[in-house]
C-alpha cells in the first residue's frame, strides 16, 4: 500500500525500497503492533520470520513500522519479510533508528520527503538461505527544497547521531549499489551529502497531534 520493494528471490532479502512521507502522514495516533509475517504476494520465495531466529540478526526494516502508522493496512504491510533484511541489532536499533526519527523530522519540516533504501552486497554471508548485506544505504530527497542527505553505513555497530559520519553522494551509492534513482536532474548527485537546516523536533510532531482518549 505505501512501500514498493525490489526484492531478490534468490538473496530472501528487499535490494532497493521506495516509499514517500508527508507531514499529514504523521499526524496520527496509531501506535506499533504489527507482527512480522510472510508476504502473500512474493507466494513463498520471502524469507520466514523464523530464519532469523537466534542468528544474531534483526529483521530490519528497510520501510519504518512508524512511516507507516498512518494506516493500518500500511503498518501491517511494513512487517512483510519482502521489506526486512538482516541488521546489526546495534545498526538497528541505534544508528539506523535514529535516522529514521531524523527522517520524519524532515518530514515534518519540509512537508514531504521521498526515501530509498537499500543494501550492498560485497561478501556470500548467507544465514538460513537469507543473504546479509554487508553494507546498508538510505536516500532522503526533499522536493520542496531540492536537497537531499545520503548514507552509506557498515553493516555494524552504528551509534545514534554519529551514522551521519557516513554521508556520501547520491552518485556514490548509485555506483556501488548498481542502481539509478529518479531524482529529478536538477539535483545535483554528485554533491557530497550534508544535514541541511532542521528546526523541528520530536516534541513539536507531538505537539501537533490531536489525540484523545476513547
Amino acid at each position: 500500500t505505501n512501500y514498493l520493494s525490489q526484492f531478490s528471490v534468490s538473496n530472501k532479502i528487499p535490494l532497493v525500497v521506495n516509499w514517500t512521507l508527508t507531514k499529514d502522514e504523521l499526524d496520527n495516533c496509531n501506535h506499533r503492533d504489527g507482527s512480522f509475517s510472510r508476504d502473500p504476494m512474493a507466494h513463498g520465495e520471502d524469507a520466514s520470520p523464523s530464519d532469523y531466529t537466534r542468528t544474531g540478526y534483526d529483521r530490519g526494516h528497510m520501510s519504518p513500522a512508524e512511516d507507516n502508522l498512518f494506516d493500518p493496512d500500511a503498518e501491517t504491510e511494513s512487517f512483510y519479510m519482502t521489506n526486512m533484511t538482516p541488521q546489526s541489532p546495534q545498526l538497528n536499533r541505534n544508528g539506523w533508528k535514529w535516522f529514521e526519527e531524523e527522517t520524519r523530522l524532515y518530514a515534518e519540516q519540509y512537508g514531504e520527503v521521498v526515501v530509498w533504501d537499500g543494501v550492498v552486497l560485497t561478501t556470500d554471508k548467507v544465514i538460513n538461505g537469507v543473504r546479509v548485506p554487508d553494507f546498508l544505504w538510505k536516500v532522503v530527497y526533499v522536493p520542496s527544497a531540492n536537497k537531499a542527505i545520503s548514507i552509506l553505513v557498515p553493516n555494524e555497530t552504528v551509534s545514534g547521531k554519529t551514522i551521519l559520519r557516513y554521508q556520501t553522494s547520491v552518485s556514490h551509492i548509485e555506483s556501488v549499489a548498481g542502481i539509478t534513482l529518479p531524482i529529478p536532474s536538477s539535483y545535483d548527485k554528485s554533491q557530497q551529502s550534508n544535514v541541511f537546516d532542521l528546526t523541528a523536533t520530536r516534541k513539536s510532531i507531538e505537539d501537533a497531534k490531536t489525540c484523545t482518549s476513547p
